[in-house]
């Protein structure tokens, strides 16, 4: 009731058993009672809250991509390194009978087989992560301070979880390209001459 002591209330709280239908149940209210009431929902009320953490979410989906990239990197260098090393390698199995195309796939297949491991134990260490977060709140706050939630909230989505990992992968993949290209086109002379 307001500070005049009307009899009528100036406010009313409602709450919901879905917190997520209070757009649509706003949207309900607001063509019932016309538009000289003032409907805000709990979402209007925070929205500053949830631009920041709309935006860290793209600022951590930017960090996670550079930090793929610098993997992907890493890849490259390592396959590129061992073509080098492997020349003499190389020469022989073309000597044997390999065809460029054969030698291109065992390079891609060892790039193909290091995205594997290296996603799975990056998405085993993260869902592990992220559950030991939720059950325990390594991360937690102190309420009386203002926090809104007594612990970081983590949610994991499994679309997030599977995009991330196909990224990873397809860029393991693409990283494997040139070095697996290098070893096709490596000439049997140079291999004999690296000994």
């Amino acid at each position: 009731k307001g500070l005049l002591r009307s009899e009528e209330p100036t406010a009313w709280d409602i709450r919901l058993d879905d917190p997520q239908s209070a757009t649509a149940f706003a949207e309900n209210l607001r063509s019932t009672m016309g538009p000289d009431v003032h409907i805000e929902t709990w979402e209007d009320m925070n929205r500053g809250i949830y631009d920041t953490m709309r935006l860290e979410r793209i600022g951590s989906f930017i960090v996670l991509t550079l930090i793929i990239l610098v993997a992907a990197f890493n890849i490259l260098v390592s396959l590129t390194l061992g073509v080098v090393e492997k020349r003499r390698d190389i020469a022989i199995l073309k000597t044997v009978g390999l065809t460029d195309t054969q030698i291109r796939n065992v390079f891609l297949y060892q790039g193909l087989m290091i995205g594997l491991i290296s996603v799975s134990v990056g998405v085993v260490i993260g869902l592990a992560v992220c559950i030991g977060q939720q059950t325990f709140h390594w991360i937690s706050f102190d309420m009386s301070q203002g926090f809104l939630v007594p612990a970081l909230p983590l949610e994991v989505h499994s679309l997030d979880v599977v995009v991330v990992a196909i990224v990873g992968l397809v860029l393991a993949c693409t990283a494997a390209i040139y070095p697996a290209h290098r070893a096709s086109r490596a000439l049997v002379v140079d291999g004999v001459r690296s000994e």
